[in-house]
């Protein structure tokens, strides 16, 4: 009965995303990512089971590569549609995901910030506003089964396996299986090795 109505909510949902679908596609041709930005922001403050089916129907279609078990929750949205997005994964509400990778089973908090790396605006030159400045957009990889916790920040690569404490901003790559806290993210254990391995908050 629940996969009744699971796949129902499916089918609604990829029935209401169909005009975001259209509208991203053919704003696309015209102005690149732009028209993918618009439809995602407004299908992320669509509530309830409705909200997540729509979403999930969306990003199935648009994003490189996503899987039909993926929860986006209220108020979240990707960025670009070269993100590639495995099985299992979880994203709570507020978050932002950028140009990124995001393996199997890998859980997201609410207020997360995935960003396109640590390049993307400039402010070397002062003959020019920094908004004037070309930056790098660049793919951040998150491993499968890592957990990034409440508000963090991630700029870099975290390996497989991790644990990003709640508030952490990660600003070069992390090993996996690695805990990381605080701004920069510092490693204070490696999972598995030892009851202190969990004694960090990551909601």
């Amino acid at each position: 009965m629940r996969s009744v109505a699971k796949a129902s909510l499916n089918a609604l949902g990829l029935l209401l995303a169909s005009l975001y679908i259209v509208y991203a596609k053919l704003l696309g041709l015209l102005v690149g990512e732009v028209g993918f930005s618009h439809a995602a922001y407004a299908l992320a403050v669509i509530p309830g089971f409705l909200g997540v089916s729509t979403r999930r129907a969306f990003y199935c279609v648009m994003l490189h590569e996503c899987h039909w078990d993926v929860h986006v929750g209220f108020g979240s949205a990707f960025t670009h549609p070269t993100a590639v997005v495995g099985k299992r994964v979880w994203i709570g509400a507020y978050s932002l995901i950028g140009r990124c990778t995001l393996g199997d089973d890998v859980v997201i908090g609410s207020r997360v910030s995935v960003l396109s790396g640590r390049h993307q605006h400039r402010f070397d030159r002062l003959d020019l506003p920094i908004r004037a400045q070309p930056g790098v957009l660049e793919e951040v990889a998150v491993g499968e089964d890592c957990w990034l916790g409440e508000g963090c920040i991630i700029t870099a690569d975290v390996g497989a396996g991790c644990v990003v404490g709640a508030g952490a901003v990660v600003v070069d790559p992390i090993e996996p299986l690695s805990v990381v806290v605080g701004n920069p993210a510092r490693q204070v254990a490696t999972r598995g090795s030892g009851p202190e391995s969990s004694a960090y908050g990551t909601r």
